[in-house]
């Protein structure tokens, strides 16, 4: 059988490029002297993106499971930095709020997370780093509109 696999599809270079992202973003978060870990700053970089999100819609977009993030909500509310808030449609469910003290958490994420950039884009012209993300966004865009069609009753509104 032959197996020519294209080693450079899209979807292979961006998983590829996001674990690499990530692997470089966990170790900046050993390194730093911040006060949340890199698993809570992926929460709070969230909350800040789509505020009010239930809780189970921010598992989904995380990628992990309801009880592991529940465990992430815990230390990030005792930290005064996240509230859960019932939602006013639905007693059971829960919508997570950031709290005013997550701004500075945020600005450190944000100091990190533009060193990783500049590093990636490191040898590259401003505009065709320009073009890449304006390219990636659209990407973006079309999986959401795929996701939200192959699971209509999970649509995420454009998230």
């Amino acid at each position: 059988m032959d197996r020519k696999l294209d080693q450079d599809s899209v979807g292979l270079l961006f998983a590829e490029v996001g674990r690499r992202f990530r692997f470089i973003f966990e170790r900046s978060f050993d390194r730093a002297d911040i006060s949340v870990t890199a698993a809570e700053a992926r929460v709070l970089f969230m909350l800040a993106r789509f505020p009010a999100l239930r809780q189970h819609q921010l598992a989904a977009e995380l990628g992990i499971a309801p009880m592991s993030l529940s465990v992430l909500i815990d230390r990030l509310e005792n930290a005064g930095l996240v509230v859960r808030e019932v939602a006013s449609d639905d007693r059971r469910a829960k919508v997570l709020e950031l709290l005013p003290a997550a701004d500075a958490v945020l600005t450190d994420i944000a100091v990190i997370g533009n060193q990783i950039d500049a590093g990636a884009a490191k040898g590259i012209p401003k505009e065709e780093w320009e073009r890449f993300r304006e390219t990636a966004r659209k990407v973006r865009k079309n999986l959401d509109t795929m996701r939200c069609q192959a699971q209509p009753n999970e649509a995420k509104d454009g998230k």
